[in-house]
């Protein structure tokens, strides 16, 4: 069965590869004699060559950061992984206190901040629908104002702490609010 949004099926997408590669026929033209565009027809070449399979393949993105946290929910229990998460989120804010010179620390310790940041967002929105099952969108809606909030007030705040004492004292106090909140428990 062909995906519902597919142009030709996996018989067709066959006749149009090899039209190309064993027929040696321009790309524009099979394109526009099977009504598809020139990337698709290339692609269909391109698996033919390679001996692939002409079958439809899923859409489905091969990674998504913000999916990590129903995986991790799944595996640990959501408890767990808030703490962790957070605990994270904690290391690599103090690696950027304790390591401020060190240009190569910088991008990893970004990664992993990023990362669990996504994943934390996503573990909230999921708490959100459990704390409220009989109007998920208000669990959802609330956690998307407490990121909101978070944000709002926690930048400016380490902003300040960074322009009135130092950068260093700024990170080093965001891992110590990220390493109280690991305490959170979710239920």
């Amino acid at each position: 069965m062909s995906h519902t949004n597919a142009a030709l099926t996996p018989r067709h997408r066959l006749i149009v590869a090899r039209l190309v590669v064993d027929d040696d026929w321009p790309i524009s033209e099979v394109a526009a004699r099977f009504q598809v565009s020139r990337p698709t027809v290339k692609r269909w070449g391109d698996r033919y060559q390679a001996g692939e399979s002409m079958q439809d393949r899923s859409s489905r993105p091969k990674a998504s950061p913000g999916a990590a946290a129903g995986d991790l929910i799944r595996r640990f229990g959501i408890r767990a992984s808030w703490s962790a998460l957070m605990l994270a989120l904690a290391a690599s804010t103090v690696v950027l206190a304790v390591l401020p010179g060190v240009l190569a620390v910088a991008p990893l310790a970004s990664a992993v901040f990023g990362a669990s940041y996504i994943a934390l967002s996503g573990l909230l929105l999921i708490w959100g629908t459990e704390v409220y099952p009989q109007a998920p969108a208000a669990g959802v809606g609330l956690a998307f104002l407490l990121i909101a909030v978070g944000q709002a007030v926690g930048a400016p705040v380490v902003g300040a702490v960074s322009d009135g004492r130092s950068p260093a004292i700024a990170f080093a106090a965001a891992a110590v609010l990220a390493v109280l909140g690991a305490g959170i428990r979710p239920r």
